[in-house]
């Protein structure tokens, strides 16, 4: 896994990135869940690539925009041009994301979840589970990660999600189910390939979802991101026909 941000000038000090290890769990926690990105939005453009083992490739076109507010977090995915979901995030621990299909065609017969991807992987809605327990800290690519494991709403779930201390963000996730022991494996998992910076915001630039037999790769080549003080675009979010064609 290749971490761009890593080669670039350190955008934190080195007091403030030592308090980041410091800080409690809960207080590490709350900051995550507020983002700095807070007035912000981004538009992502690509293709996701599934593969399962004896099958062949499956690809499609897969559209993200993020609008960030101080409250909330409103996204939107389109999968192939006919498919999507409007995910809405509050900024509040437990709090658990509003999903609303853009159409009857994505509850009936879901593309996104052939793909192996639920809504809110790509917004990292998880990051808002209830929190379980710290475990010790670990370094993914030669990044200081701060590692978390936090429980589902439903308890049926657990996701162990290791977070870099630098630039808040969610670098890695493995998701068990419940009861876990010492000898539980994941049962899907989550990587962030890389990161960019557009007009002085970071984006995602991939992210790789895995899990027994099966794989997925989201690539973002189409990247757009703004201030909304500088204006939001008309068609940041877009409408989509009832049937999805």
């Amino acid at each position: 896994m290749f971490i761009k941000p890593l080669l670039a000038t350190a955008i934190i000090s080195v007091a403030s990135l030592a308090g980041a290890q410091t800080k409690s769990s809960k207080q590490f926690l709350a900051d995550i869940r507020s983002p700095r990105g807070s007035g912000t939005w981004r538009i992502l453009n690509g293709t996701v690539k599934h593969r399962r083992r004896g099958k062949s490739t499956i690809s499609a076109m897969l559209r993200l925009a993020v609008l960030f507010t101080p409250k909330r977090m409103t996204a939107q995915s389109i999968i192939d041009n006919r498919q999507g979901y409007l995910l809405t995030q509050p900024f509040k621990a437990g709090a658990e994301p509003a999903v609303v299909p853009l159409n009857e065609e994505s509850t009936k017969n879901p593309l996104l979840g052939e793909f192996g991807i639920h809504p809110g992987d790509l917004t990292m809605s998880f990051i808002y589970w209830k929190l379980k327990k710290e475990l010790r800290m670990d370094t993914i690519m030669m990044s200081d990660c701060r590692v978390f494991l936090l429980e589902s709403p439903d308890k049926k779930q657990l996701v162990k999600v290791w977070i870099n201390v630098r630039y808040h963000f969610p670098l890695k996730c493995e998701w068990f189910k419940v009861p876990v022991n010492s000898k539980s494996e994941p049962y899907r998992s989550l990587e962030v390939a890389s990161f960019c910076e557009i007009n002085d915001i970071w984006v995602v630039n991939g992210i790789d979802l895995y899990g027994p037999g099966w794989r997925t790769k989201v690539e973002f080549s189409g990247k757009e991101a703004g201030l909304i003080s500088k204006g939001i675009p008309k068609k940041l979010f877009k409408s989509m026909k009832k049937n999805g064609k």
